[in-house]
C-alpha cells in the first residue's frame, strides 16, 4: 500500500497535501512496527486510554458543564402510550478541529489527524422507544472491547485513524446490555434497531443483540465514509432504508416536508435523510401529540452548533450539512421540535424538559 492509498482507505478522501502525506508515512511506519512486535509488547503500546500509538502528549480531560457523570439515563413518558429512554453509552473525546472546523477547507481532515489536543468530554447517547407498535432502539452505542488491539481485524487503516481521532471511555455499566438489564427488557424484545449511520460509536453495541431487524440507510452502506465494517457482527444483514418523497410526516404533508422525503417505521415514527456528516446519514423523527422529537445522530455535535451554523471537521459534505441545518430550522417553524444529537450533553435534559428548538 502506498501513501496515497493509505490516506484514501483511512479517511475516505484524496488528500494530496504534504501534511497528509507525511502523516501517512509515519502511520505506515507505525503499522510495520506493530507487525514486528510480539503480542505482549503490542498490548503494552496500544493503551485503552491513549488511542494512538503515535500520541505522546498529555491531554486534559474536561468534564461537561451540564451533564453529571452519574446521569447515565433518563426515562420520559412523552405521552400515555409512548416512553423514551435516553441511555448514555460512555464518553467520547475528539480533536478540536473535529469538534468544529473553521479553517481552510482543504485542511479539514489533515488538521484533525495532526492535532495533539482533545476537546471536552461528550456523551454517547442511544435512545430506546417503547411504542404501541413495538420497541425500537435508535443506535446501539459503544462497547468496552473497542480498546482491544485486534478489534478492527485486518483494517489497520481504520484502526489507526479511529484511535488517532477518538478517545473513548466506556464503563461496562453503560454498555447497551447493562441498560437493558436494568430496564428489564430482554434483547430479543427489541423489534427493530434504527441506525443513524455506520460509525462505530453508533453501531458497536450490535454485538449485544441477537439478530433483530436492523434498519440501515442504503446510501450509507453503498457510499460509506469512515465506516469500519470489520467491526460489524458477522450476522449483520440490515434491511436497507430508502426515503420516499410521497411520505408525509404526520400532519405535515409530503409537499410541506422540508426534507423532501421520509420513511415510515411505525405510527408517528419516521426516518428522514440528513446528509452532511456522511452521505447516507439519517435522523429518526418521533411525532407524538403535536410535537416532533428528533434523534439526530451526528447531524451536529450540539443544538448550539446547528443554530450557529458551525460544521464538524468529520463531515463528508459541509454544504450538505448546512442544507440539513436549514431544513431542521424550517421544520421547527412548522411543528414544535425537540432536537437531540447523539453527543450533546443537554440532549437528555431537552427530552426531559420538552425544550423546543427556537430559530
Amino acid at each position: 500500500m502506498n501513501r496515497r492509498q493509505f490516506i484514501r482507505s483511512s479517511i475516505g478522501a484524496d488528500v494530496s497535501l504534504s501534511a497528509g502525506i507525511a502523516l501517512a508515512d509515519t502511520a505506515l511506519a507505525d503499522h510495520a512496527l506493530i507487525e514486528t512486535l510480539g503480542r505482549k509488547e503490542a498490548n503494552t503500546i496500544v493503551s485503552p486510554l491513549y488511542p494512538s500509538i503515535m500520541q505522546t502528549t498529555t491531554h486534559d480531560t474536561l468534564k461537561p458543564s451540564v451533564l453529571h457523570e452519574s446521569e447515565r439515563w433518563v426515562t420520559v413518558h412523552i405521552s400515555e402510550r409512548v416512553r423514551v429512554h435516553a441511555l448514555r453509552s460512555g464518553w467520547v473525546q475528539v480533536r478540536p478541529p473535529h469538534r468544529e472546523h473553521t479553517g481552510i477547507e482543504a485542511l479539514r481532515l489533515p488538521s484533525i489527524l495532526l492535532s495533539n489536543q482533545w476537546a471536552e468530554k461528550l456523551p454517547v447517547w442511544m435512545w430506546l422507544i417503547e411504542h404501541p407498535d413495538g420497541t425500537f432502539l435508535v443506535d446501539t452505542g459503544e462497547n468496552t472491547h473497542v480498546h482491544e488491539p485486534n478489534y478492527f481485524g485486518d483494517a489497520k487503516g481504520d484502526a489507526w485513524v479511529n484511535r488517532r481521532i477518538l478517545q473513548l471511555d466506556i464503563p461496562p455499566e453503560e454498555e447497551l446490555v447493562s441498560h437493558l438489564q436494568r430496564l428489564g427488557i430482554a434483547e430479543n424484545k427489541i423489534d427493530a434497531v434504527i441506525l443513524t449511520h455506520g460509525h462505530l460509536d453508533h453501531t458497536d453495541g450490535l454485538r449485544f443483540l441477537p439478530t433483530p431487524e436492523i434498519l440501515f440507510p442504503k446510501t450509507e452502506w453503498e457510499k460509506p465514509f469512515g465506516v469500519a465494517k470489520t467491526t460489524f457482527p458477522s450476522w449483520l444483514k440490515p434491511r436497507f432504508i430508502t426515503h420516499d418523497s410521497r411520505t408525509a410526516l404526520g400532519e405535515i404533508s409530503a409537499n410541506d416536508n422540508p426534507f423532501q422525503s421520509a420513511h415510515r417505521i411505525a405510527s408517528g415514527l419516521y426516518t428522514i435523510p440528513t446528509p452532511g456528516h456522511t452521505l447516507g446519514h439519517q435522523s429518526v423523527l418521533l411525532i407524538e401529540n403535536g410535537t416532533a422529537y428528533c434523534f439526530a445522530g451526528d447531524v451536529s455535535f450540539t443544538e448550539k452548533q446547528l443554530l450557529a451554523g458551525g460544521v464538524a471537521g468529520i463531515c463528508v459534505s459541509p454544504d450538505a450539512a448546512r442544507e440539513t441545518y436549514s431544513r431542521f430550522k424550517t421544520l421547527a417553524g412548522r411543528i414544535p421540535l425537540v432536537y437531540m444529537p447523539s453527543h450533546d450533553a443537554e440532549s437528555a435534559q431537552r427530552l426531559q424538559k420538552n425544550s423546543m428548538l427556537f430559530v
